[in-house]
């Protein structure tokens, strides 16, 4: 068993405990729904990521995610042309009006975060019909103008840049500035600008006498209350898998932030020794097949930019996708053992 095991299964004892406490003493304020977002995802996502790897090259489990998400992506978006239209759907960013019945699809996905990091990938893996399959992904990530899959893409490929710099040629820097361009000219032509969500949180940004300036989106205040909080908190165990007092709107809108609130202290610092050691593998795995590479930055980017603007691992389906490359760097034999089989 690895260390990645190990502390995978410490970290399950600990939501064990904390699991038993609630449902011993918190009584009828218990909420199952939070243990089910918590638990399913995470065990069976991880386990079943260390079997497929007997099944699919790192490659081909990447194209599943890719080709799987573009196929809904063109079909929501095939429903916002014929429904409405391009512009509309664009201008109408992330509200019911564009998602319809899908929303609740979204809510549950947290989609911009998963098309962040399905573009990331599909960038740098040979496609059939690559620069369709980003076109499609990216105009939809637009629909979502989010902030957060923004920042995650421009920090990993960023982190990328520097890990692969001395591979980099003029030819690969000029063919991504090309098809950067091309991005920008079709949405050009396809957006109205002054009606898109992000220009007009540049401008608030630029000109803060507007009113609504608020660029957290609410989180400072969030962390505010928290830090308030923080006092009568049990630092060891948390609060439990409750609906909060002090948090009833249900997000946190800080993956920490909420470990540790309904965990304790030793919940969030399990799931981020996890992270680390799989970083670590991912790299080193990378030496033999550089695609692993890809799932150590995605890690990094959760980190330190989802992690504390959002809650991706509450949401079901990003929280699979990322347990699921977690168990899947974990069931690779270690570094030695690779290399000595190649």
């Amino acid at each position: 068993m690895s260390y990645t095991d190990i502390l995978q299964m410490s970290s399950v004892l600990i939501l064990l405990i904390t699991f038993l406490i609630s449902f011993l003493f918190i009584g009828e304020n218990f909420n199952i729904n939070l243990i089910l977002l918590y638990f399913i995802p995470q065990i069976f996502a991880y386990l079943i990521g260390k079997e497929i790897i007997r099944y699919f090259s790192l490659e081909d489990f990447f194209k599943i995610l890719i080709y799987s998400l573009f196929t809904f992506s063109s079909i929501h978006l095939l429903d916002a042309v014929i429904n409405e239209s391009l512009s509309f759907a664009i201008s109408n960013r992330g509200t019911d009006n564009i998602f319809g019945i899908m929303s609740i699809y979204q809510k549950l996905i947290s989609y911009p975060l998963v098309l962040s990091i399905i573009i990331f990938f599909a960038s740098f893996l040979k496609l059939r019909f690559k620069y369709l399959v980003l076109l499609i992904l990216v105009i939809e990530l637009i629909i979502t103008a989010a902030r957060e899959p923004l920042a995650m893409l421009i920090f990993m490929y960023l982190i990328y840049f520097i890990r692969n710099i001395n591979k980099f040629s003029i030819y690969k820097i000029m063919n991504f500035i090309y098809i950067l361009l091309i991005i920008i000219i079709i949405a050009y032509f396809l957006i109205d600008f002054r009606e898109l969500y992000l220009y007009n949180k540049i401008i608030l940004l630029l000109d803060s006498s507007v009113e609504g300036s608020n660029l957290s989106g609410g989180r400072i205040e969030q962390l505010k209350r928290f830090y308030e909080y923080l006092l009568d908190l049990n630092i060891f165990i948390g609060e439990g898998f409750i609906i909060s007092n002090v948090f009833p709107e249900g997000t946190f809108h800080n993956q920490w932030v909420e470990y540790f609130v309904k965990g304790g202290i030793f919940f969030p610092i399990s799931i981020l020794l996890i992270f680390l050691l799989t970083i670590f593998k991912s790299f080193s795995l990378s030496k033999i097949e550089k695609n692993f590479q890809l799932i150590g930055i995605l890690l990094i980017a959760l980190i330190l930019v989802s992690f504390n603007i959002n809650t991706p691992l509450r949401t079901p389906y990003s929280s699979i996708i990322i347990w699921l490359m977690i168990g899947y760097v974990s069931g690779k034999y270690s570094y030695k053992n690779i290399k000595g089989n190649s």
